[in-house]
């Protein structure tokens, strides 16, 4: 890939995306179900839907035969994200302008980029934090909400920290903030990300979604 993809805010998984459905559907359309991207990008079946339903709406693909349907085709957006126009031996993208003076005199500042959606995965946790299911929700909070600072990621863990201290358990809290594709954690109303012994505490979060 090239192009202004990978200057794009884009999680590694999505362009990969972009660029497979551009490519196979070639101004037609291509038959792709969720397995077909989870299983080489390593990414669940899950979050896959979801990135296709984000690419959909910045209209970088489309869908036919509505949300479900698995009819794929890419668009002139995507494939500018490209850099190409989908047609032979023309480019979409010009080539830049040489700098000015005034801008080699002034080198720009470099933009502080937030963290990937690995490094958010690699993140040092608290023990009392499970692995797997802040994965989940760093996948889905990437996918959902776009950029996910290092700032936004540690208020998440400062949440889950005080709310713990309130007697909630910070995997039902993931759990269900990933589920309701909540940008942060949130305790539900009814008790049911209390922290309880056995049964009862997976029946109790069973009812709530």
């Amino acid at each position: 890939m090239s192009g202004p993809i990978l200057k794009s805010d884009l999680a590694f998984a999505e362009c990969h995306m972009v660029n497979l459905i551009c490519h196979l559907s070639k101004g037609r359309e291509c038959f792709l179900a969720n397995k077909d991207f989870a299983e080489p990008l390593r990414i669940s079946e899950a979050t896959a839907s979801r990135y296709i339903g984000k690419l959909e709406k910045r209209g970088y693909i489309t869908r036919a035969g509505g949300r479900n349907s698995r009819r794929l085709s890419g668009t002139e957006a995507g494939w500018a994200l490209l850099g190409s126009s989908g047609k032979e031996g023309e480019a979409a993208v010009a080539p830049a302008s040489p700098p000015t003076p005034e801008a080699e005199a002034k080198p720009a500042k470099e933009k502080k980029k937030n963290p990937t959606v690995a490094e958010h995965k690699a993140r040092e946790l608290p023990d009392y934090i499970p692995r797997d299911t802040w994965e989940e929700f760093v996948e889905m909070r990437q996918a959902e909400h776009g950029p996910f600072s290092d700032r936004a990621a540690k208020g998440v863990v400062t949440e889950i920290s005080n709310l713990r201290a309130e007697g909630h358990d910070p995997r039902l809290l993931l759990e269900l903030a990933t589920r309701r594709c909540w940008q942060s954690v949130h305790p539900d109303k009814g008790g049911a990300t209390k922290a309880k012994l056995g049964g009862d505490r997976r029946r109790d979060f069973g009812a709530m979604l």
